[in-house]
């Protein structure tokens, strides 16, 4: 009776590669017809591997990969899903900033994943506890004491709420609709206006509300991160304030002009917007305050 034949080391490792390879290309046409995150999650972990390519990390792909899974992942999160996929999509993301890893390394970035894995474990943990929790939050732990950054005391979270609503829009509204943000600065005459100008402008407080849905009218909450103070929660919307001069229609282009319809006119105004991603996007004033 024979023995079973054992597989040379070499053969093995044929054998390893042509499975891999054949893995992958299943992986990249299903990912191709169907989109589904899911294909790119595991195509990610292939290309940072390497092992279809003699080991060398295809770090390109990978970040393609992973950044269309951790944006995927983001909004399931945002509509509402707390399986947990965001968190293991986060951390990812978080170690590709951290260690430059196709891109140029960012620790604010990189701190910015860490955070937001950390809110979607709390989240996860308010539905059920699972198993290997506890090992998530101690990835979550050691990436952020890899990622200290200085504690900004002074932040101007109303800027801050801006920069997030300014990501969640994603539409141009004519130059003629515009209003200046004031900079910090400006006041001591640093403008592209003169004194007598300045003057003639009127300088107003929009308190904004911002919300998302989906087109089927479907809440979308908004994930608020801020690197800076160790900030990350779910919201339901978005309260922030505007400071600007209301300009003349004739308004010079350049990146200080944030693009808004007429918010300045009155309160109560409500504004609905369609994104290219099928979100619409409604902007509320609260109220408009004069600024002495």
């Amino acid at each position: 009776m024979c023995g079973q034949r054992q597989l040379t080391e070499r053969q093995k490792e044929k054998y390893m590669k042509i499975r891999d390879n054949a893995r992958r290309d299943l992986l990249e046409h299903y990912f191709a017809v169907s989109k589904d995150p899911a294909a790119a999650d595991e195509l990610a972990e292939i290309y940072l591997s390497g092992c279809c390519n003699e080991a060398v990390p295809e770090l390109n792909k990978a970040l393609r990969c992973a950044g269309y899974v951790y944006d995927a992942e983001a909004v399931r999160l945002c509509e509402g899903e707390m399986d947990g996929k965001f968190i293991f999509a986060a951390l990812r993301m978080g170690r590709i900033c951290e260690g430059g890893l196709g891109i140029k390394a960012d620790v604010k970035q990189a701190r910015r994943c860490y955070l937001q894995a950390g809110c979607a474990i709390r989240l996860r943990e308010k539905i059920a506890k699972s198993d290997g929790m506890e090992e998530l939050w101690m990835a979550v732990r050691k990436g952020l004491g890899r990622t200290g950054l200085p504690v900004e005391d002074d932040i101007d979270t109303d800027e801050v709420m801006l920069h997030v609503v300014d990501e969640m829009l994603h539409f141009e509204i004519p130059a003629e609709m515009s209003f200046e943000r004031l900079e910090k600065g400006e006041r001591s005459g640093r403008s592209e206006y003169d004194e007598s100008e300045l003057q003639e402008l009127e300088v107003v407080r929009i308190r904004c509300r911002f919300d998302l849905f989906t087109k089927t009218g479907i809440r979308r909450r908004v994930l608020i991160t801020i690197p800076e103070i160790d900030f990350c929660e779910l919201k339901d919307c978005v309260d922030f304030s505007l400071l600007c001069r209301i300009s003349g229609n004739n308004i010079p282009k350049n990146e200080n002009f944030i693009h808004v319809t007429e918010m300045c006119q009155e309160d109560g105004g409500i504004f609905r917007f369609m994104n290219d991603d099928n979100t619409v996007a409604v902007l509320t004033v609260l109220r408009r305050e004069a600024v002495l």
